[in-house]
């Protein structure tokens, strides 16, 4: 998922949907933003599983990679055991900054289960 071609603001909120009839065990995760110079940002995945399944929140840890087409660009990626069911999970990614676009492309994978 991404938010492209980018938005101002400090959040960026990208939902991920789990088809009602099933829960999502998310494996792995990862995050790419792209600010403007001298901005920093942080990353997390919010999962909320059924009752009784681990449900919680997954901080990335966000390393700057460079500056590419005038922006800084931080990725940051991790392996988890987030159980996802409807629609209460997703990332948020926050900046230091308002000024310019915070583009944020983000991947989550795992296993569908009844």
């Amino acid at each position: 998922m991404n938010n492209w071609p980018g938005q101002p603001g400090t959040y960026a909120n990208l939902a991920v949907y789990v088809p009602g009839s099933q829960t999502l065990a998310a494996t792995q995760a990862s995050v790419r933003v792209s600010v403007p110079p001298g901005q920093v940002v942080q990353a997390t995945l919010h999962a909320n599983g059924p009752p009784g399944l681990i449900a919680g929140s997954q901080y990335f840890v966000m390393s700057l990679q460079g500056q590419f087409g005038g922006q800084d660009v931080f990725t940051g990626a991790s392996s988890m055991l987030l159980w996802m069911a409807g629609p209460y999970g997703g990332f948020n990614v926050r900046r230091s900054d308002v000024t310019g676009l915070m583009t944020v492309e983000v991947a989550v994978s795992g296993i569908l289960v009844p």
